[in-house]
């Protein structure tokens, strides 16, 4: 079905592809809108003045209401905590989680319907991207979404965002062919104009940057990986665009991207944190810190098994306390953080973490002198046939290697398929080559990078110089 749509939608005129765009965009005007998100951002500006008791009591009521509904509604619980001869009446306070099996990704992929709640709950069916390319189906509260929007709005609301016009360079696929001369389509709706990240390119670079300022773009919402591209072509110019603030999530923000975008749009990067889990979810205040939700879920963060000290980074591991669709307790998340365990400056009382270190990974670029982002050419795996898991390698300007784990099913069609998928995005003048291999190595933390560039230099001179040499 999504498929068919895009299909139609390339197919349309621009001024109907707008008015696609726009009746889209009442899902989330609506979202916004609804009194159940008002009342959870509300919430969660009161929760910013809780004390650390009050914050207690709260999950662990919270949580003995889950851990409860989950053995009464879920079969997959009730089989496991029978199995580990788990009371789950004594399951009282976050410490007690300690007591309870952790679940797998596996464990949610092979038991998807024995972990979905036999209590008929409003929901919604999402996937997950994660660090490689084997997505992972999740039904989602519609509760746990409208919470983690207000959580998003209250990151917005901190940095000072009510609405003013703003840029959107996400995973949206608003823009099909990137000669188009406007490179964005409107959102009237959501008082917006949205770009496609793909379409970033040295070329299309002096078009984005004016067409910035001549909508008079007050907001940036974006990847940092686009974010940061965008700076560095200010700085190439030399110019400054200012801005109000520019709002990220999805990847980290290394420091010297922060240094550059907030240099060069002249205001400050406030970051948030959340998951297709819908899980746990931090934001970012003005002073550089972020700060759980805590209303929707509890954040454990392990090493070795065991609870890591505040001011230690650890690993992951999430209770949902909101997600009654299908509730995931103890769930190994593995992105990689800590508890900072000091009290922020802004005054707020919630607990603070580590940004969170859940991808690292590279920019690719083309002959032609485009410069893509990460989740630009991993979304496209994720449409990839029989495949389990993948890596993008780019050895030289001209060649791309997917290392890929296949499946037993995976074909020579598959494998084209694969192929021409990455040179619609990329172009022809670029070399894509298939490797199979048993698994996808990961870091020393066991972190897997979706992407590696191993050409050397500043990637961005070298996009420049061959653009210029065409």
């Amino acid at each position: 079905m999504a498929n068919a749509m895009m299909i139609a939608y390339k197919a349309c005129p621009r001024p109907f592809q707008t008015i696609g765009i726009n009746l889209v965009e009442t899902t989330s005007w609506a979202l916004d809108r609804s009194r159940t998100t008002r009342r959870y951002l509300d919430q969660l500006k009161a929760v910013q003045s809780w004390s650390r008791e009050e914050l207690e009591k709260y999950q662990g009521t919270k949580l003995r209401q889950v851990v409860r509904y989950a053995y009464e509604n879920v079969p997959f619980y009730r089989r496991l905590y029978d199995q580990e001869r788990i009371d789950v009446e004594g399951i009282r306070t976050v410490e007690d989680l300690r007591r309870l099996p952790t679940i797998t990704r596996e464990d949610v992929r092979t038991n998807y319907d024995a972990l979905q709640s036999r209590r008929r709950v409003r929901s919604k069916v999402q996937f997950t991207s994660g660090t490689t390319i084997s997505p992972l189906k999740i039904r989602v509260s519609n509760d746990a979404i409208k919470l983690n929007r207000a959580s998003s709005l209250l990151r917005d609301h901190w940095a000072g965002y009510n609405g003013e016009r703003a840029a959107r360079f996400v995973g949206d696929q608003a823009i099909t062919d990137c000669a188009d001369t406007s490179l964005y389509r409107r959102s009237f709706v959501m008082n917006r104009y949205i770009y496609s990240s793909k379409c970033i390119s040295v070329q299309t670079s002096r078009r984005i940057l004016d067409s910035l300022r001549r909508n008079r773009v007050r907001v940036l919402q974006c990847y940092p990986s686009a974010g940061y591209i965008l700076a560095k072509f200010l700085e190439r110019y030399d110019e400054h665009l200012p801005l109000k603030a520019v709002l990220y999530s999805s990847e980290p923000l290394h420091a010297f991207e922060r240094e550059l975008i907030e240099e060069r749009f002249q205001c400050q990067a406030y970051g948030f944190y959340g998951q297709i889990e819908h899980a746990v979810t931090a934001a970012e205040c003005e002073k550089g810190n972020y700060h759980l939700a805590m209303l929707d879920g509890i954040l454990e963060v392990v090493n070795n098994g065991e609870w890591a000290e505040a001011g230690e980074r650890g690993s992951t591991v999430v209770t949902s306390l909101a997600n009654l669709a299908m509730p995931l307790i103890r769930y190994q998340l593995n992105d990689l953080t800590g508890y900072t365990g000091e009290d922020c400056c802004c005054g707020r009382r919630t607990p603070t973490i580590h940004p969170v270190e859940s991808k690292a990974d590279d920019l690719i670029i083309t002959p032609s002198g485009r410069i893509v982002t990460p989740l630009a050419v991993t979304s496209l795996l994720k449409s990839a046939r029989n495949v389990l898991e993948g890596q993008i390698v780019q050895g030289t300007i001209d060649s791309l290697t997917l290392r890929i784990v296949p499946l037993e099913d995976f074909s020579e069609e598959d494998e084209e398929l694969l192929r021409e998928m990455f040179t619609s995005t990329l172009g022809e003048d670029i070399t894509i080559r298939v490797e199979k291999v048993s698994t996808i190595h990961g870091s020393a933390a066991g972190k897997k990078r979706r992407v590696i560039n191993q050409i050397s230099g500043d990637l961005f001179d070298r996009a420049f110089s061959e653009a210029e040499e065409r």
